[in-house]
């Protein structure tokens, strides 16, 4: 009788939902050689060793998606290591002011909802379950 394999064997072996088994780790000077090899320009190896060592190799090559062949991870024309910074650094840009305009609707529901719940409800309304309504009793009562 065989033993089953450890987590960490299954998932070195591609795991139960992974259909390849992981890749091998590689150096910052690998990465650089990969993007190149993958049609990137990089005229500056040593800048772009030092933003790979900042920004995750994955994260950063999801970058690359639009400008990828559909049949091979190369890009279908030369693209400089610069544009793709360029894109990263506005859609970190993008990201951060979604997120600040996101904070204020969210801290004004909030407020909303905490003065409505204190004027209706009482100061410790909010503890009673039976001042909320669960989706699944709304769902319930329209069913009948």
């Amino acid at each position: 009788m065989t033993e089953a394999p450890t987590p960490l064997e299954e998932v070195s072996n591609g795991g139960p939902f992974m259909s390849k088994p992981l890749k091998s780790p590689t150096t910052y000077q690998q990465q650089v050689s990969i993007l190149e090899s993958r049609n990137i320009l990089v005229t500056d190896r040593a800048f772009c060793e030092a933003f790979l060592s900042h920004v995750n190799y994955y994260r950063f090559t999801g970058y690359l998606l639009p400008f990828r062949c559909k049949t091979s991870e190369s890009c279908y024309e030369s693209v400089k290591f610069e544009q793709l910074i360029e894109i990263y650094h506005f859609d970190t840009e993008l990201r951060s002011l979604l997120s600040a305009a996101i904070e204020k609707i969210e801290i004004f529901l909030r407020t909303q909802l905490a003065y409505y719940s204190a004027h209706h409800y009482g100061a410790d309304g909010y503890v009673d379950a039976n001042n909320y309504i669960s989706w699944f009793s709304i769902l319930y009562c329209k069913r009948k």
